[in-house]
């Protein structure tokens, strides 16, 4: 009977222990849940307890046994993020997204011309010459000034101090001027400045209006004001006008050219004249008037009026004998 009555007790307390193992287990098991955790930015590797979970920000930590535990995130350029989380039974836990804080170092910025905008990321930081604060990492870098390319670079900010310097290239296409004048070889002054002698090009001109003297000694100073365009080329052709003084010794340079051709002389002319010696002279019967005496002494005869005597006989002989 005693032994009867031992088996039945081993047997209850079997049942026993079968029943309180069949109610404990399940809890023991199911006392497990998920840790969800997220970061801005994102990609940060995840730490559970300071082991990791070889996952990446967003993600899921699933299987943490049930209770208090701690979550890192570590990502290069961002300070460490430590959180803590609680987990329930066959629940998930979620960390509100964390927002990780950037390193950041300084980097001095420098350009040629000065006072260009500073971009980063797309972010306005201020102008060059100057120094920014800025998160570790691969930076796009822009710089912008009037009138001058956008200048762009990537920077991997790191620990160290950096510097950047850019030299700007002008967006501006400029103008020129081509001089010629007539005569040439005159002088060319813009703003009174001495560029060289026609014909000439002058290059490298912004746009807009510049006063041109064209000189040359002897002619009139030629001026005008020219418009410059970008991109095009101007032609300046100056018609100089001479001085007074040039055109009076122009003028006599003439005439002496046109007058001299040899003047005929008073024998020339005599030499190639003809007389003619038939025609018959008539004496003149016009009595010539005698002179009224005056106390004006006679002038003294001439040793060739004798001669002339003779000859105007000789001429009265041949008159004579002819009629």
């Amino acid at each position: 009977m005693r032994d009867g009555r031992r088996m039945i007790k081993k047997f209850l307390v079997y049942i026993g222990l079968i029943m309180t193992l069949t109610v404990v287990l399940p809890a023991s098991v199911s006392a497990v849940g998920n840790i969800s955790v997220a970061s801005s930015p994102g990609g940060a590797e995840i730490y559970l307890d300071d082991s990791t979970t070889g996952l990446y920000t967003p993600g899921i930590i699933e299987s943490v046994t049930a209770g208090t535990h701690t979550v890192k995130l570590m990502l290069t350029g961002y300070e460490t993020s430590s959180n803590t989380a609680y987990v329930t039974d066959n629940l998930t836990s979620t960390i509100d997204t964390v927002t990780l804080t950037n390193l950041t170092s300084e980097v001095y910025f420098y350009s040629y011309p000065p006072e260009a905008t500073v971009y980063v990321d797309g972010t306005k930081k201020g102008y060059t010459n100057d120094s920014f604060t800025i998160g570790y990492g691969s930076r796009e870098i822009v710089l912008v000034l009037d009138d001058y390319e956008n200048w762009s670079s990537t920077l991997l900010v790191n620990s160290s101090t950096q510097s950047l310097t850019a030299e700007l290239e002008s967006s501006v296409v400029n103008g020129s001027i081509y001089f010629t004048s007539s005569p040439s070889n005159a002088e060319v002054y813009i703003f009174e400045e001495y560029y060289g002698t026609t014909p000439l090009t002058v290059d490298d001109l912004e746009e807009g209006s510049y006063d041109v003297i064209i000189y040359k000694s002897g002619y009139e100073n030629w001026t005008d004001v020219v418009y410059v365009t970008a991109g095009e080329e101007y032609d300046e052709d100056a018609d100089l006008d001479a001085t007074e003084t040039t055109a009076t010794t122009a003028a006599t340079t003439v005439t002496t050219v046109r007058t001299s051709t040899p003047v005929q002389t008073i024998a020339t002319v005599a030499a190639v004249k003809t007389y003619d010696l038939t025609t018959t002279k008539v004496k003149s019967t016009v009595t010539v008037p005698t002179p009224w005496p005056t106390d004006t002494p006679t002038a003294a005869s001439s040793p060739l009026d004798p001669l002339l005597i003779i000859g105007a006989v000789g001429m009265g002989l041949v008159v004579i004998k002819r009629h």
